[in-house]
């Protein structure tokens, strides 16, 4: 599964199969789905999960096409098994993020929804979601692939198939279909184009990874109202193309922002002063070594040691780089989460749950699997 870099597009009608957009393969997902099912199912035994029991893991996964979401300690690497796993069927989980209250949101990019799952749900093993938002009669999500929240709560998401992003108000995140309270569209710049990952700046200016036209752009706080915005700012590509097909974003405390170029194996830093228009140099690019530690890049996140975690969409793994990997670009070695007891089957998105304590290095509660650390080596 390697060479898959997307997931299910909307249907083009309510009640058809979804389609695989990026690989042109037609009403296929849920085949695909059973059969990846079966043979995860052959795989050697392991410690069954305890389904997001014990809230002991603090590292959160989607895994599409396995359609799950796992959990592990921060200082897990090998073939470690998940804490936690909840199961979503096939709607396909793509992002994730947790509000001030600790409850989980997922984007559910094949079933074209967003869910809840509150804390003590998740606490005691979630029985589904708490709330599930659908779409309205103006398809207001339609293959949701990206999702942040702002200070306020409120949930924004990112509609790959439509080209949209929109804003539920924290008030109105109820089960059903739901009118945003904001639906941004495109300008004549194709200023919206396949967005695929958001994330906000310690302003308030949401940002947005644009998938087809490998762009990042950035919307104000004082313009995130509806109707068809021109950015404030747009970067695109410098001449070495390693801005290609953006899929991940994440702010560090600095302010800095990296971004996972799917089609390029990296994953680029932006300082806060590159951040206007044009066609920056990365400050830093990490590359992918032999060991394939970049494939498919997805997702990121940091932790509160400013690890930086990749979901590496294309080999079923999860890679952390520590700050000392983050300073200069190079092909560096992190440790990796991969392995057949692992659970990962095309991981999306990653998070890191704020709630839970996160293990010093060296910390003897820091798990590891068979491979006993399993640090990919150039």
């Amino acid at each position: 599964m390697g060479t898959l870099s997307r997931l299910p597009s909307r249907p083009a009608h309510a009640g058809q199969l979804p389609t695989f957009r990026r690989l042109g393969l037609l009403a296929v997902a849920p085949v695909l789905l059973a059969s990846m099912m079966t043979v995860r199912a052959a795989e050697p035994a392991r410690a069954k999960p305890t389904a997001f029991a014990n809230r002991n893991g603090a590292l959160v996964v989607t895994n599409g096409l396995a359609g799950t979401i796992t959990a592990y300690p921060t200082g897990s690497s090998g073939n470690a098994a998940p804490s936690r796993e909840l199961s979503l069927g096939p709607d396909v989980p793509n992002s994730i993020a947790f509000d001030p209250s600790g409850n989980l949101w997922v984007a559910n990019f094949g079933a074209h929804t967003v869910a809840e799952y509150r804390g003590d749900d998740l606490a005691g093993g979630a029985r589904g979601p708490a709330v599930t938002i659908t779409s309205d009669r103006s398809y207001s999500l339609n293959s949701p692939a990206g999702l942040a929240i702002d200070a306020a709560g409120d949930i924004w998401v990112a509609n790959d198939l439509s080209n949209t992003v929109v804003e539920y108000a924290r008030g109105s995140l109820t089960s059903g279909p739901v009118v945003p309270l904001v639906t941004i569209s495109s300008d004549h710049s194709s200023s919206l184009s396949g967005p695929y990952a958001l994330a906000f700046d310690s302003s308030g200016d949401l940002w947005v990874a644009n998938y087809d036209n490998s762009t990042l752009v950035k919307y104000p706080r004082d313009r995130l109202v509806s109707g068809n915005r021109a950015p404030a700012v747009t970067i695109s590509a410098d001449s070495s193309g390693s801005l290609n097909s953006p899929a991940g974003l994440a702010f560090d405390a600095a302010g800095d922002l990296w971004v996972a170029a799917n089609l390029s194996n990296k994953v680029l830093e932006y300082t806060h002063r590159q951040l206007v228009s044009g066609r920056p140099r990365p400050e830093v690019t990490i590359s992918a070594n032999a060991r394939g530690s970049l494939n498919s890049p997805e997702g990121l996140a940091f932790d509160r040691a400013g690890n930086l975690w990749v979901a590496n969409y294309g080999n079923n793994s999860v890679a952390e780089f520590p700050p000392s990997e983050l300073s200069a670009s190079g092909r560096w070695p992190p440790v990796v989460i991969a392995g057949p007891g692992t659970g990962l089957l095309s991981p999306g998105a990653v998070a890191i749950d704020p709630t839970l304590s996160m293990p010093a290095k060296g910390d003897p509660r820091r798990s590891h699997g068979d491979c006993g650390g399993c640090r990919l080596s150039t």
